[in-house]
């Protein structure tokens, strides 16, 4: 599932090069923060990242493509015969719509969504049992906003939030990133 995702945002990729020559309409934007989960056993946060590189068609609107990270998420709890412990590590390839609102000459909005190609890998150790190891992938919705400030005509940084879905097994669990979001345009 992946590797077809991967194919599908490099055919976007080469087929908007076309421009890239100028760079006019091309810019990054990212996600860096806390990552958060709490659902089916598992409430834990760390390390989270989203980078992506965004076409715009005017100077609100474009198509983003990118990969999003979760450190792995930890949780223990108590089974018969001691401490259980539970991890899973999410990551996935993203594509979608981006949106930069500037409501001043220096503070910015920026909203997205999209669809993102995911993959989770489980690991669930009991004592006293060999460890148990799954994966699972699929495509969700993902869907995220923010405010910053532009320090440059170029660069700009600020607050937001990031919310993925991720539907292991029909449980539709959800996983956040919330820090630092920047964009840097090449104009």
């Amino acid at each position: 599932m992946k590797s077809n995702s991967t194919l599908c945002l490099l055919g976007l990729v080469a087929a908007l090069s076309c421009n890239i020559a100028t760079a006019s309409n091309w810019e990054t934007s990212g996600y860096t923060g806390l990552g958060y989960v709490d659902e089916s056993g598992i409430d834990d946060q760390s390390f989270s990242s989203s980078s992506s590189l965004v076409y715009r068609f005017n100077d609100t609107l474009g198509v983003e493509g990118g990969y999003t990270r979760f450190g792995d998420f930890k949780d223990n709890f108590d089974v018969t015969g001691g401490r259980a412990s539970a991890e899973v590590g999410i990551d996935g390839f993203t594509l979608g719509l981006n949106a930069l609102i500037n409501t001043s000459d220096s503070w910015y909005l920026t909203g997205r969504i999209g669809f993102w190609a995911w993959d989770a890998d489980f690991k669930l150790s009991v004592p006293g049992t060999a460890t148990l190891r799954d994966s699972d992938s699929g495509t969700d919705l993902y869907a995220g906003a923010g405010f910053g400030y532009n320090f440059t005509e170029r660069f700009g940084a600020g607050l937001g939030a990031t919310y993925y879905s991720v539907d292991v097994g029909g449980s539709n669990t959800g996983v956040y990133i919330v820090g630092l979001n920047t964009h840097y345009s090449f104009k």
